[in-house]
């Protein structure tokens, strides 16, 4: 049976994520590479990119897939002998990806029991799948698209018709919801009518009916969000925490949608009340924290909470240094 060591993480990667983690660049897991040379697990730690160059490379296949699971890369590859004229064996496999417009080898694996790659004839058709499992300290720098023109398994496959059922079923919920607040709206309309006709038949002049209506209108239209702002760039307050971030917000159909991260340098003891917090930007008082959740599954999460166009450190609670990630929305009602 075919059996590979685990895959050590080069200095190079190391770096690049730590290079990325500033810039906001993105590094792009490019192909893997198969050789019949043999490299000895003591030498990892020396190895550096001019082993693209030297070692031979007998096979080459991208990447067909990328995924992140709780900070594990995912990063699978179909070797197949379609182009294989003379039989060898796969002792060394590494992956290449590229930052900032460089490759470099990301990784490396060397085979205990290698898999034999056979010549190809209409007899012996073979496809033979690798997956890497990488943990890295912050999968959000890696580009997670696939490409066009790798060959995808099935597993891939069905993964992305998962994915899409959820979208599907997600989106089909904050219709639900938008149209509840829409109906809710028009609610509030009518109850405005009605007043102002109630007006009238107390004598009240036309004039002063009119400003009572145009007032509820405002209050109601105040509330409400029917078109899409996209996604709008926010900043973090932290006058004490010492913290990089990258924060968005959107308001499409009347539902404010937060994503982004935040990476704290230092634990930290944050003071503050939880008393309701009146935004500008959506004439509504907003008293819920924003949880970002730990990026290793590790502490307690961070709570912010949102008020003209920013998060900010409201909340009495203690902040482990880490890295936080939030994908979340809520009505605005």
């Amino acid at each position: 049976m075919t059996v590979y060591k685990p895959w050590y993480i080069t200095k190079m990667l190391s770096s690049s994520i730590t290079s990325a983690n500033v810039s906001n660049n993105k590094i792009v897991f490019k192909y893997m590479f198969g050789s019949n040379d043999v490299i000895d697990e003591k030498d990892y730690s020396g190895l550096t990119n001019d082993l693209i160059n030297t070692i031979t490379i007998d096979d080459k296949v991208n990447i067909s897939s990328t995924y992140d699971t709780d900070g594990i890369l995912t990063i699978t590859s179909v070797f197949t002998n379609s182009n294989v004229t003379k039989e060898h064996k796969l002792n060394t496999i590494g992956i290449v990806a590229e930052y900032n417009g460089k490759e470099f080898l990301a990784a490396i694996s060397s085979a205990n029991t290698p898999y034999l790659m056979p010549v190809y004839s209409d007899n012996e058709r073979v496809e033979y799948t690798i997956r890497a499992q990488l943990g890295v300290s912050n999968t959000s720098v890696v580009d997670l698209s696939l490409d066009p023109v790798s060959l995808v398994t099935n597993e891939t496959v069905t993964k992305i018709k998962n994915e899409t059922d959820r979208k599907i079923n997600d989106n089909s919920t904050r219709v639900n919801k938008a149209q509840t607040s829409a109906d809710n709206a028009q609610s509030r309309a009518d109850d405005a009518w009605n007043r102002t006709d109630e007006l009238f038949k107390k004598g009240v002049t036309k004039d002063d009916a009119y400003g009572y209506m145009k007032d509820l209108e405002n209050k109601i239209d105040g509330k409400l969000y029917k078109q899409d702002t996209g996604w709008i760039k926010m900043n973090l307050v932290h006058p004490i925490v010492q913290a990089d971030a990258g924060l968005w917000y959107r308001i499409t159909n009347n539902i404010l949608f937060v994503k982004g991260w935040i990476t704290t340098k230092e634990d930290y003891n944050v003071g503050g009340s939880n008393e309701q917090i009146n935004s500008e930007t959506f004439n509504v008082k907003i008293d819920q924290g924003f949880t970002f959740v730990p990026n290793d599954g590790n502490g307690s999460p961070l709570v912010l909470v949102f008020s003209n166009d920013h998060l900010c450190f409201n909340w009495w609670q203690h902040i482990r240094a880490g890295y936080y990630r939030i994908d979340t929305s809520m009505p605005l009602e």
